[in-house]
């Protein structure tokens, strides 16, 4: 399938269901949605760079979406933390 599509319009699809998982109430679930963009970046090679900087990116930013709704301050290292 990843051969009949754009990489950079994957990796938009699977960030919309990864931050999906975090905003529906059955699912709220980060590892899932960590796990879906984790998943792709582990082909990066086969993304080519504009659909792993985008992945990366939103990975990034799932990482401290899912930090500021745990409630815990955002400091520093937290953030560093969830980044990694």
């Amino acid at each position: 399938i990843d051969k009949k599509i754009n990489q950079l319009n994957l990796a938009r699809i699977a960030s919309f269901v990864a931050f999906s998982l975090l905003d529906d109430p059955p699912y709220k679930d980060g590892v899932a949605a960590r796990s879906i963009l984790e998943n792709l970046l582990e082909k990066r090679d086969r993304l080519g760079p504009a659909a792993a900087l985008y992945a990366e990116a939103r990975l990034g930013l799932l990482g401290l979406t899912v930090l500021a709704r745990s409630g815990e301050a955002l400091t520093t290292e937290s953030s560093v933390k969830a980044l990694e």
